[in-house]
């Protein structure tokens, strides 16, 4: 399931950085998604790939405003077209046929701070698994890969692999699944020249990809905004500077 939530209008004091005052949209798992600030109203969509998110609205001590406005819906992941480029963030290289692919991200010098990218693989039904190759990769390592990060996600968001750090020689990932999701998250510091990538779909009866497949683990969230009839929970906490 995911969140599509639309901002109707903000009324939030602006700063480049959404630095004073902002609403900032996170995971469970506390990883920001949007940081909002300024005035608009014009209404704005997000697409949120979780089954649950946490809306935090911060203010200093100085200016105030309206604050904001917005609706919210859940949709299950096959109704939703997710983006696969943003504003600015997201731009990617990407080639797409009946065969497979290839995705470079970006398309050149290093990828930005701040940045929540989706790309979805996805075959025809007579695919039974997609073989990824990682080109190369230079994303800021972290053990946990905690800041900057390329998972391999199913529908269901089963993460299949957690990629960061550096890449060198191609390694080839098989996925037992005819469509997965590719997601790219970075923090607000220290970049790289991204990742590149290519796939091909293996159709069914070709070969038992199941010797090759990495460990597969879920991911466990807690509800602060989930599906409906759950509860909604808003926290106020004071923020010393």
């Amino acid at each position: 399931m995911y969140i599509v939530m639309t901002l109707m209008w903000k009324n939030i004091e602006f700063h480049s950085a959404c630095g004073w005052d902002s609403l900032t949209v996170k995971n469970v798992g506390g990883f920001q998604l949007e940081k909002i600030c300024g005035n608009s109203s014009t209404p704005e969509v997000f697409v949120f790939a979780y089954n649950q998110i946490q809306l935090v609205f911060y203010s200093d001590s100085i200016n105030f405003g309206l604050g904001f406005y917005l609706t919210y819906t859940f949709a299950p992941a096959s109704s939703v077209v997710l983006p696969t480029q943003g504003p600015g963030k997201c731009l990617a290289t990407q080639v797409s046929n009946a065969d497979g692919g290839s995705l470079k991200f970006p398309p050149t010098g290093n990828y930005p701070n701040n940045a929540f990218c989706t790309w979805i693989i996805d075959s025809d039904q007579s695919v039974e698994w997609v073989e990824l190759t990682i080109e190369y990769a230079n994303i800021q390592f972290n053990q946990v890969c905690m800041y900057d990060a390329l998972e391999i996600r199913t529908d269901d968001h089963v993460i299949l692999r957690t990629l960061c750090g550096n890449v060198t020689t191609p390694e080839t990932i098989v996925l037992p699944y005819p469509r997965v999701m590719l997601m790219f998250r970075s923090d607000g510091s220290v970049t790289g020249l991204g990742f590149s990538l290519s796939y091909v779909y293996v159709k069914a009866g070709t070969a038992d990809p199941s010797s090759k497949t990495g460990k597969h683990h879920r991911v466990a969230l807690v509800i602060t905004i989930g599906p409906p009839h759950s509860q909604t929970k808003w926290t106020r906490r004071r923020l010393n500077s």
